[in-house]
């Protein structure tokens, strides 16, 4: 009887945490604070931690940062330890690379013990490594060490999500038990890496922090796309630059767009929570240039995908592989691979002579 007890519970707190991750509220707590609080009641373990690191100045940094359960207390102490740690290991991280993460542990359940992991990295620093980087790492892994024993896990259990958009780490989430962790636990935290993913993933896109931002107009202007603020009525109530220049020229199709954008292949539809506003949705539109003829000649010559088309018409236009990503919805790797693949098909040595190739085939005579 437990085990189905558990078992409702477990699909009771899926359900309720998927649905919010899904959802935006601009007027809510940072995301890391409110989904540590959540997870340590989901998971019902001793603990949980979430921290977002961010690249700055050359190096990482401690960005986003929460505690739930055991050392919640001593949260604003541990912040300070753990970012100060991260900030002076410059290179590859104790475990893994936080911009080139193993398939292996991206966005998948990984235990570990604190006190076995910091052991075999200490037991690892002198291979190789002269005698002052030797004093020198088993100086920043000694201050991990005390940092796990401030939080009161060093002889704990963590089953972690290194949740990364490709290779790159966007957020460590983890719960920490001395017990046993129940495998209903860990199944239900797996089940929960892909809605974390994909909040983590669409906050950075949007240019949201990890803390909200409270501002509406700020966050539409920061899509390149597109972009409408839709009530529960399906009217447009907000938009960027981009969409106002959309509705000023063809009002209607717009408005037409943005209230029936569910299920549209050129629409992303984000629910918004704002508090002491009936609930609205963010619409974001593909922004699909007319293409010149050339473009759609290479690709249909070299049998390019349709992806592809769209990642070589922004080519064509000048754009970085980060606009681009932006631009399309995905990571700036995803974008590599697309040039690359183009690149090998038409046989071009760079985007240049790519790009040239496309304008030489509309104006060729038919």
């Amino acid at each position: 009887m437990a085990g189905v007890l558990d078992a409702a519970f477990d699909r009771e707190q899926l359900r309720g945490l998927s649905r919010d991750l899904a959802v935006i509220d601009l007027d809510g707590p940072p995301t890391a604070r409110w989904l540590s609080d959540r997870l340590y009641l989901a998971l019902q373990t001793e603990g949980t931690m979430i921290y977002a690191p961010v690249w700055e100045g050359g190096q990482y940094a401690m960005g986003a940062f929460a505690l739930s359960g055991i050392g919640a207390r001593n949260e604003g102490r541990l912040r300070e330890r753990f970012d100060s740690h991260i900030r002076a290991t410059s290179d590859v991280w104790s475990l893994y690379d936080p911009a080139a993460v193993s398939k292996e542990q991206r966005n998948r359940v990984v235990a570990g013990h604190h006190r076995q992991a910091m052991e075999g990295v200490l037991g690892r620093i002198g291979r190789g490594l002269a005698a002052d980087e030797q004093s020198r790492r088993a100086s920043l892994f000694a201050k991990a060490r005390d940092g796990f024993e401030t939080w009161g896990t060093l002889d704990a259990t963590a089953h972690r999500v290194l949740v990364c958009d490709g290779p790159r780490l966007l957020a460590w989430v983890g719960a920490v038990q001395h017990d046993p962790f129940a495998s209903r636990r860990a199944r239900l935290l797996q089940a929960l890496a892909g809605p974390m993913q994909r909040r983590f993933v669409l906050e950075e896109r949007l240019g949201v922090p990890t803390q909200h931002t409270g501002l509406v107009p700020a966050l539409l202007d920061q899509i390149p796309g597109p972009a409408y603020l839709v009530n529960r009525k399906r009217r447009v109530v907000a938009c960027n630059a981009v969409g106002a220049r959309r509705l000023a020229g063809d009002p209607r199709r717009a408005q037409r767009f943005a209230s029936s954008a569910m299920g549209h292949p050129d629409a992303t539809v984000i629910d918004l929570s704002i508090r002491g506003v009936p609930n609205h949705q963010l619409v974001l539109e593909r922004d699909v240039q007319e293409l010149p003829s050339g473009f759609t000649l290479l690709a249909t010559r070299y049998r390019l995908t349709r992806r592809e088309l769209e990642v070589l018409s922004h080519l064509g236009q000048g754009r970085s592989n980060r606009a681009i990503a932006a631009a399309l919805g995905c990571g700036e790797r995803t974008v590599e691979t697309h040039v690359s693949r183009v690149l090998e098909k038409t046989d071009c040595a760079s985007r240049a002579e790519l790009v040239a190739l496309a304008w030489r085939c509309g104006s060729a005579p038919a």
